[in-house]
């Protein structure tokens, strides 16, 4: 399979593994662990990931936000 460039990945409405790979710039073995442990929100269609922009968008802000002290 041929990896879009980073732009082309970005106009999608999902990601392929290779573009979440080109995008985050990590390795592909990363972007499986992610994919396969379920850190990485995606659906499963037989053995193909398609992992929606919108469910990136959001992981990736909840990944930025500061954590809440707890008392």
């Amino acid at each position: 399979m041929r990896i879009k460039d980073k732009e082309t990945a970005l106009e999608s409405a999902s990601f392929s593994p290779e573009d979440l790979q080109v995008i985050l710039g990590i390795s592909r073995r990363k972007v499986y662990d992610g994919l396969n442990s379920g850190d990485i929100p995606s659906i499963r269609l037989g053995r193909r990931f398609i992992i929606p922009k919108s469910s990136i968008a959001r992981w990736l802000e909840e990944a930025n936000r500061p954590l809440r002290a707890t008392r």
